[in-house]
């Protein structure tokens, strides 16, 4: 009876460990109201099935806290609020989907907010995750021309799925468009992609449709009014490129690239091979067969595949390759993380280098800095696998 109830324990304590948070997103968006007070909206968007249900009658119930925490320049505290709030749903099926919750919440603010960090707690998992970004301050002079808001076309939380073509519309007050223009701007943390300066065609709004060709990931929308060629008013917001097969050539072709590192030659080929409405039914195919037969995937589950490919990109990547395409972002596709990383960046007989340690594996990997510009080379991966 014991060993049945540790049993029992042991599954219940494993599955809330493979539910996380992981998959939440934040997009923050700064705009000006009419009496020119700035104001910071805090979107964040939650799969359901991310989030632990209790079961009440016939109803089921997932709770939340959040904090939302401001500091000023000098990363000192300047507000922190505190919110609970819960999703009840009545058919069991809804817990299990991939729809998203969706919590909204703005906030006054003025030009001595700095930065953020918004904490979400799953109250009943324990489960937790937080985002800390700066805060990009909208601004407008007094008595002057000025942008309100810019607002995506779509209904979708300035989320996109086609990485070519990105629609919004920017609200305006007191344009004048003989002499005003919109200079538009996006970048991320490492780089900005796109910089270009629109005539404007209406005096109170104007819809832009920009073509740029952008990977997946997070990036912010900058959209400044100029006066005579000089900044007047700005605001901006966060936007996703989602992952797509259907819209998406290149990123299909990199995730097939990185998966070819371990997972069966022939299911590539038919993953490769396959007509863009057809693939997202086969990625699901191939997938579901890996459960059976984890050999087809190299022992790699669907998402350890998935975190493994995107910290690669957003950590290993450098001038000329994404980041699945060094040896770094090779080796920790494959293996994973490291258990120790040893680095000698200013050794006097030697090259910098790095080696990466899996004990359990019996390998290390050295890394050498080759030709001294910060990409570095696995010198001993044969070697290892002997």
């Amino acid at each position: 009876m014991k060993k049945n109830i540790l049993l029992i324990l042991l599954i219940l304590a494993l599955s809330l460990s493979a539910i996380n948070l992981s998959d939440i997103t934040f997009s923050v968006a700064s705009e000006i109201d009419s009496n020119l007070n700035i104001i910071e909206t805090i979107d964040i968007l939650i799969p359901i099935n991310s989030l632990i249900f209790k079961k009440e009658d016939n109803k089921f119930t997932s709770l939340l806290k959040i904090q939302y925490s401001f500091s000023d320049k000098r990363n000192q505290p300047i507000r922190s609020v505190f919110i609970d709030t819960s999703l009840t749903l009545y058919d069991y099926s809804k817990t299990i989907s991939d729809s998203v919750f969706n919590i909204t919440k703005s906030f006054d603010t003025d030009s001595n907010y700095a930065a953020m960090k918004i904490a979400v707690y799953d109250v009943q998992s324990s489960n937790s995750i937080s985002f800390e970004s700066d805060i990009i301050m909208p601004y407008s002079k007094e008595n002057k021309s000025y942008i309100k808001k810019i607002k995506s076309i779509e209904d979708n939380k300035w989320h996109f799925l086609n990485a070519d073509s990105i629609a919004f519309s920017v609200d305006y007050s007191l344009i004048n468009k003989e002499k005003h223009q919109i200079y538009v701007k996006i970048f991320n943390q490492s780089k900005s992609f796109y910089s270009k300066t629109f005539d404007l065609k209406n005096n109170k709004s104007d819809t832009f449709n920009v073509s740029t060709n952008i990977d997946v990931g997070k990036y912010t929308l900058t959209v400044t009014l100029l006066e005579n060629k000089k900044k007047i008013s700005s605001v901006s917001t966060d936007f996703y490129i989602d992952f797509s097969f259907m819209h998406s050539n290149r990123e299909y072709n990199d995730i097939l690239n990185a998966l070819s590192y371990f997972a069966v030659g022939t299911q590539i080929n038919i993953l490769r091979n396959a007509k863009p409405e057809e693939r997202e039914n086969l990625w699901s195919d191939f997938w579901n067969k890996a459960e059976e037969n984890p050999v087809l995937s190299g022992h790699i589950s669907y998402h350890n595949f998935l975190s493994r490919y995107q910290y690669a990109n957003r950590y290993y990547s450098n001038y000329s390759k994404k980041g699945y395409k060094t040896d770094f972002g090779r080796i920790y596709i494959i293996y994973g993380k490291p258990d120790e990383i040893e680095e000698h960046p200013f050794d006097l007989d030697s090259k910098p280098f790095v080696i990466w340690y899996y004990y359990s594996l019996g390998y290390n990997f050295r890394f050498v800095d080759v030709f001294g510009y910060g990409e570095y080379k696995l010198i001993n991966y044969y070697e290892q696998l002997r």
